[in-house]
């Protein structure tokens, strides 16, 4: 990756930036249906998660990063909002991932 570096009043200089090749310490996955419940689930998730890793410092901002994207993907794959259970025709599944690098943590959530 090539990344361009301008200091006040020079010209750019492009440098080569290494990439990042650190393998998770950690890692956790949970599969979600995409209903409106998944949100609450995903907090209990990334809780224990991050308990477990004894991470529970950054549990506030993780619960809700996690919870936002969860809530994204429901809005976006979810079914209607107001629709009776009795209409689901379709179960849409998310995954929720967790890795924990030395000095950060990562949620990945994906639809399928």
């Amino acid at each position: 990756m090539t990344a361009i570096v301008q200091t006040s009043g020079e010209l750019p200089i492009e440098a080569e930036v290494p990439r990042m090749r650190e393998r998770p310490r950690f890692s956790a996955a949970l599969d979600l249906v995409a209903l409106p419940t998944a949100v609450t689930v995903a907090r209990m998730f990334v809780s224990d998660a991050l308990r477990r890793w004894g991470a529970m410092f950054i549990e506030p901002d993780m619960e809700e990063v996690a919870a936002e994207l969860v809530a994204l993907s429901v809005a976006a794959t979810g079914p209607a909002e107001g629709a009776s259970w009795t209409d689901i025709i379709e179960l849409n599944p998310i995954t929720l991932r967790l890795l924990g690098y030395q000095r950060h943590i990562v949620s990945r959530p994906s639809s399928r």
